[in-house]
């Protein structure tokens, strides 16, 4: 599998821009593994809900500063019509793994297999606990699908 992902990474498509999902929020703590992979699964939704929508503005916004100062906000929303451009919509969930590092900060980590309209691409997200919200920390898409590994962990 990590050899299949390093494969993907050298014909990714768009150097990975980070961003934040601020309105999906959980009592999530460590020790609540079951919490926080819905809550990832509520802001996932939405990402692809604003990402359809166009409401890349939006997506920025609700960014941690520490991660809109990484690119610029020109760079940022260049970078997700690009995507947009190059993979359409997103249509269906085909298969995710979803796992949960407990740690300061909490991190959970999804792979998800996506259609889009154009093309069939593997979707990485990094979401960090802040507070009481669960925060996209950094989103990578590459053409083509890699089935996320199988393991217990796995929903």
């Amino acid at each position: 599998m990590r050899e299949r992902m390093r494969n993907l990474a050298r014909r990714a498509l768009l150097v990975p821009f980070f961003l934040a999902v601020s309105s999906c929020t959980s009592s999530v703590q460590p020790g609540y593994v079951g919490d926080d992979k819905k809550a990832v699964e509520r802001a996932i939704e939405q990402f692809h809900d604003r990402f359809n929508s166009a409401q890349y503005q939006e997506i920025y916004d609700d960014a941690q500063e520490v991660f809109k100062q990484s690119k610029t906000k020109t760079d940022l929303l260049a970078s997700m019509q690009e995507t947009a451009e190059q993979f359409g919509r997103a249509e269906e969930v085909s298969e995710k793994w979803i796992n949960v590092i407990v740690g300061a900060p909490v991190q959970i980590r999804a792979i998800y297999n996506t259609r889009f309209t154009k093309n069939q691409a593997t979707e990485t997200f990094v979401f960090i606990k802040d507070g009481d919200h669960i925060r996209l920390a950094a989103y990578q898409i590459y053409l083509g699908t890699v089935k996320p590994s199988e393991s217990p962990s796995r929903k």
